[in-house]
């Protein structure tokens, strides 16, 4: 709708993802659901590193060509990710990630501690206060 890709350029590539075997096309407006059912993030700088973060699955950060002033929380999230700058680091990445070797998963589980705190006592945390009010 907004002039990136041409009605014929869209068909193609919807056409290329049901032809190829390991691509899934998910045209959902709603990603959670994905999220879990996935085993590996490929993403740029976007909003939903933190959501994905908090699957405690890899995340493979593609660097661009883009300045950027990181605060503490967005560069302790690209830390505990795979930083890949080239195609041979996003295949090496990949290839360790399918044979179990994830380097980087405490990492991401400090990460998640340490800015989220615990989230699997969050709901009796939040009753607890209510109770108290």
């Amino acid at each position: 709708k907004t002039g990136e890709l041409t009605a014929k350029e869209v068909r193609d590539f919807k056409s290329y993802c049901e032809r190829e075997s390991n691509i899934l096309l998910d045209e959902e407006k709603e990603y959670i659901n994905i999220f879990w059912k996935s085993d590996i993030l490929v993403t740029d700088a976007s909003g939903i590193i933190p959501e994905y973060l908090m699957t405690n699955r890899p995340i493979l950060y593609c660097y661009s060509q883009l300045s950027a002033e990181w605060t503490d929380f967005a560069s302790a999230i690209i830390n505990s990710s795979y930083q890949v700058h080239n195609k041979e680091d996003l295949i090496r990445y990949i290839e360790e990630l399918l044979s179990d070797k994830d380097e980087k998963e405490q990492e991401r589980q400090n990460c998640i501690k340490v800015f989220f705190g615990n989230v699997k006592n969050n709901s009796s945390a939040i009753l607890n206060v209510l109770a108290k009010s």
